[in-house]
């Protein structure tokens, strides 16, 4: 009897051990890798996964988050995260965060380094700090394998693999994924175009060229890192910004697979900079009037803020054409103090969200930064922390505006 029930108990404990490990490798084997991440249609969380060489499409729920229209205040990232793992703070990497379009939660792409090699996590967290991961096994999922993948044949710099710039960026786009990023063709930074949902058969592969002028050269290896989808004079166009920091504009019409297209560059905006995210929303002026903007986060120099306007009415112009001599040159890019991000996105009609590092005490943070304004009042030691400061007669906007800024960032209003 004892050795019956041993042996049931064995083959009990057999198939539990097998069933958990299978439902892990399932769990893990859906994605390799999280490069980079974006929202599409019906709150679709897009994966562009470089070391599988596919693009990713799960389901997200639309739960309730009561924090909703309220600013991020997380000021310790790193101990939310390393508490959440269970690792040292040191033991991940950030590799991307996306802004889910209802809950208006942060998505954060997470790698977690497991000794050997690093295990993608997607994690989500709330306003109110509330950190859970997502669960990719009891999600809908879609999956593309894209063609030309790039092998890792060499390191920049001893640190990054090649094949990590598989996907930069990702945009959705009237049915359309636009997706940026290193080809194993002679012209290796290409752009790809896959149909979603996914049907398994159209996917265009196109090459890129464009003239950097400050490296007074034609180039086609180094990939677009940054892109968003505009309209200009009523033709949709693909807006790319790239290393070192050329913005350029390809018409979308020109995107057929197979094709080698040149890029018009509009613009030069700083060199010795990489482009981290671009975006567009409506930005408000001091009477409240409203016009299209894109934004341009940086890792190298200050963001910047784009006029729409001023991009299609250079976009209308031949581009630039001759040595900048590290100069800034074409559109003109008005600089705002979002410094030290990792990554921004757009968060509501009020706010940027940004995971960034504070310089004075090497934090990660995930803190909101108000549009239109674009720096944080909790940031600066100023006249107007003095416990005595009285705000001179007639600045009531201006003591309006510091106090809807202190509220947001969980400080109580000046009187």
């Amino acid at each position: 009897m004892k050795k019956n029930y041993i042996k049931i108990m064995g083959i009990v404990f057999a198939t539990f051990l097998s069933s958990n490990l299978s439902f892990g490798q399932k769990d893990n084997n859906l994605i390799e890798s999280a490069n980079v991440l974006e929202f599409g249609p019906d709150n679709v969380l897009f994966i562009g996964d470089s070391k599988k060489g596919s693009i990713h499409a799960f389901s997200t729920d639309s739960v309730n988050n009561p924090n909703y229209q309220y600013g991020y205040n997380i000021k310790d990232l790193n101990g939310t995260i390393a508490k959440h793992l269970k690792v040292e703070s040191n033991q991940f990497l950030v590799k991307d965060m996306a802004v889910h379009p209802a809950t208006k939660e942060a998505y954060l792409a997470v790698e977690k380094n497991n000794g050997k090699s690093y295990m993608p996590y997607i994690l989500v967290i709330n306003q109110g700090g509330d950190i859970s991961t997502l669960d990719l096994s009891k999600a809908e999922h879609s999956e593309v394998k894209i063609k030309n993948a790039p092998a890792d044949e060499f390191m920049f710099w001893d640190q990054y693999e090649s094949g990590d710039l598989t996907f930069t960026d990702i945009d959705f786009h009237k049915g359309k994924l636009y997706i940026s990023g290193l080809s194993n063709t002679d012209f290796s930074s290409s752009l790809r175009i896959v149909n979603y949902p996914f049907d398994g058969n159209s996917q265009s592969l196109v090459n890129v060229e464009i003239y950097h002028a400050n490296h007074n050269q034609n180039e086609t290896r180094a990939p677009i890192r940054t892109l968003e989808i505009v309209s200009l004079s009523g033709e949709d166009y693909l807006l790319a910004a790239y290393t070192c920091t050329p913005l350029v504009t390809i018409p979308l019409s020109s995107l057929k697979d197979g094709a080698k297209v040149k890029g018009k560059t509009i613009a030069e905006l700083g060199y010795g900079n990489t482009p981290i995210d671009l975006f567009q929303f409506a930005a408000s002026d001091m009477e409240g009037n409203q016009y299209d903007v894109v934004f341009l986060s940086n890792k190298n120099q200050m963001a910047q803020v784009i006029s729409l306007d001023a991009i299609e009415a250079d976009n209308q112009k031949d581009g630039l054409s001759e040595f900048q001599n590290f100069q800034r040159g074409g559109t003109s890019a008005f600089d705002v103090p979002v410094v030290s991000a990792l990554h921004v996105d757009e968060q509501d009609g009020y706010h940027l969200l940004t995971i960034r590092r504070n310089i004075d005490n090497g934090n990660l943070e995930l803190v909101s930064v108000m549009k239109n304004l674009y720096f944080r009042l909790s940031d600066f030691q100023s006249e107007f922390e003095f416990p005595d400061y009285q705000y001179p007669d007639g600045s009531e906007f201006f003591q309006n505006v510091q106090n809807q800024m202190r509220q947001d960032e969980g400080f109580q209003p000046k009187k």
